[in-house]
């Protein structure tokens, strides 16, 4: 995440592509940790591990592909090519850099047999997979804009990459995480 001097002037010159809210979401996961130990959107071959073994290729357990999906047709009207690095922006404002190391197609019916197990459209993730365009682009992304978290929530916008250093600094091992369907309650500390 770049401080806003230094994102000023890393974004000078990239070409634009605006994204939608759901790509500006995974840019932001991926960013913030919450999709660690991803540092950007998958490859072909990160993309293969997962839907052949659920597995990234270091060996991570990961069960969905996290990709960044362009029509052909984007990717000539921007002129994206692999090597570059472009500005994602969401709605008129730059969000990230991603730096596109490759971009590939790939069989969205078997993506989708692979990570849902059916190719029934009925099924959600299948219904957004197979709306997917038919290239992606692989490489790191890097934010250069932090979302605004409205108040009172501010103080409380905690990320894992930003846990984990707490949890480090004060020397903790072990972490337990409770998460609960309803308001919390005093009988949930005795879980």
């Amino acid at each position: 995440i770049l401080q806003p001097k230094e994102a000023v002037q890393k974004i000078k010159g990239l070409k634009s592509v605006p994204i939608g809210s759901q790509m500006a979401n995974e840019v932001i996961n991926i960013a913030y940790g919450w999709f660690s130990p991803l540092k950007g959107f998958m490859n072909k071959a990160d993309a293969d591990a997962v839907c052949n073994s659920m597995r990234l290729t270091d060996g991570t357990v990961w069960s969905i592909p996290i990709i960044f999906d362009m029509g052909d047709q984007e990717i000539a009207d921007y002129g994206v090519k692999e090597g570059d690095t472009v500005l994602l922006t969401y709605q008129d404002n730059p969000l990230a850099i991603l730096e596109v190391e490759e971009i590939w197609g790939y069989d969205i019916a078997n993506m989708c047999k692979c990570v849902y197990g059916t190719g029934d459209p009925k099924h959600p993730g299948v219904s957004r997979t197979c709306n997917y365009k038919n290239k992606f682009l692989g490489g790191p992304i890097t934010l250069v804009n932090r979302p605004r978290i409205n108040p009172p929530y501010e103080p409380y916008f905690i990320p894992p990459l930003e846990m984990r250093k707490r949890f480090k600094e004060k020397g903790w091992v072990k972490v337990v995480a409770h998460q609960t369907r309803n308001v919390p309650h005093t009988g949930h500390e005795w879980l």
